[in-house]
């Protein structure tokens, strides 16, 4: 495996459309105790930032997804706004 192209896929990776189906799946291994990334860096520091960057990715699936219908509220008030100053 090429090191360079897994960090390159972690680093594109498409955080704004995380399945459904993958966070169902991930979520019981995010949810254990052992998935902590100060016990995992006891057996690999690079372990250690895999387990950081698949809990991060996780926690993000649930904020983008309360923040989502607070950027359309925006875009649409903004697009209201534009309108009225048009007048």
């Amino acid at each position: 495996a090429d090191p360079r192209k897994f960090l390159e896929d972690l680093l594109e990776f498409d955080k704004d459309n995380i399945p459904e189906e993958v966070i169902r799946k991930v979520t019981p291994y995010v949810e254990r105790e052992d998935f902590d990334p100060a016990a995992i860096k006891k057996a690999s520091v690079a372990c250690e930032a895999i387990c950081l960057w698949g809990r991060a990715m996780h926690k993000y699936h649930f904020v983008a997804k309360q923040v989502e219908p607070k950027k359309i509220a925006l875009r649409e008030a903004e697009a209201t706004l534009e309108k009225t100053m048009e007048k």
